[in-house]
């Protein structure tokens, strides 16, 4: 909850703070700019209601938008953290299994000023695991939030994303670097919590967490 607390300090900073910016995310939405996100989340926490399962050093996620002209930009987001390998021995079940939260979700941004946007649209998430037996199910749904950056030096800049929708609710506060005029290092703190999702009919909650790395290419 500690962690939590920072973040939603962070995200408010971030959307109320005026400043001139063009680094991570995407701010202009001319058409024909794009930004390409890469990311690497290592050792990220997944949560259900039964307990804590410690991420893979080796989670990548990725995510993309594209200006259309004037205010408007599309985006797609992709998120899919899995655990570590458990040993697991009970009943039929005996071996290596590993289990995860699996999301996409497709955007349309608008920009608000030159440091706030808001943005709608479609998310879809799953429970995953290579473990057999199990009846796992889409739960699709809208969402909506904001997007805010601001300038905190000539290459340094803050940004936060704050979305929620049902059963929904997912927070990001981070630092951009600008390598070049074309290429951002991102280092980042998500929280994600997506609840109700089915698993052999049942409904289960979950949230995701963690520090991140990452790389956002513009061209």
């Amino acid at each position: 909850m500690k962690k939590f607390a920072v973040i939603l300090a962070v995200l408010l900073c971030t959307l109320m703070t005026a400043g001139v910016t063009t680094a991570s995310p995407l701010t202009d939405y001319s058409a024909g700019k794009v930004a390409l996100d890469v990311n690497w989340t290592p050792r990220l926490d997944i949560e259900a209601e039964d307990g804590t399962i410690d991420g893979k050093n080796a989670n990548f996620d990725y995510g993309l938008t594209a200006g259309l002209g004037g205010k408007w930009a599309i985006q797609y987001r992709y998120f899919n953290p899995v655990s570590k390998d458990y040993f697991v021995d009970y009943g039929s079940l005996t071996g290596n299994y590993h289990a995860g939260v699996r999301s996409q979700e497709v955007n349309i941004l608008y920009k608000l000023d030159k440091n706030l946007s808001a943005f709608a649209g479609w998310h879809q998430a799953k429970i995953t695991t290579n473990a057999p037996g199990f009846s796992l199910d889409n739960k699709s749904t809208w969402q909506a939030g904001l997007i805010g950056t601001t300038a905190l030096g000539k290459k340094t800049t803050l940004y936060g994303i704050v979305g929620a929708g049902g059963s929904l609710f997912n927070a990001e506060a981070g630092f951009a670097y600008a390598l070049s005029k074309d290429l951002d290092a991102n280092l980042f703190y998500r929280y994600k919590r997506i609840d109700d999702l089915k698993v052999n009919g049942y409904d289960l909650d979950t949230t995701t967490k963690g520090f991140g790395l990452g790389l956002t290419y513009k061209f």
